[in-house]
């Protein structure tokens, strides 16, 4: 087996660790990215929930309450 300049095992090694670390942090980033989605979601469907649930209570107390029309 050939063995090569240091300079081109050094050029390698940097290359791999460029590589490398590209690559795992857009892992990282993308799992950030899909953790922040699914709370997201789950915190805007609350909200949501929430918002037609008051409707709801307000739709019912107007339809307790006589209108106030002459």
């Amino acid at each position: 087996m050939a063995r090569y300049p240091w300079y081109t095992r050094v050029g390698d090694v940097l290359h791999r660790l460029t590589v490398v670390t590209l690559a795992g942090g857009s892992l990282y980033m993308l799992g950030g990215c899909f953790y922040t989605i699914v709370i997201r979601s789950r915190m805007n469907q609350e909200k949501l929930d929430q918002w037609i649930e008051e409707k709801k209570q307000l739709e019912a107390a107007k339809a307790v309450t006589p209108s106030s029309e002459h």
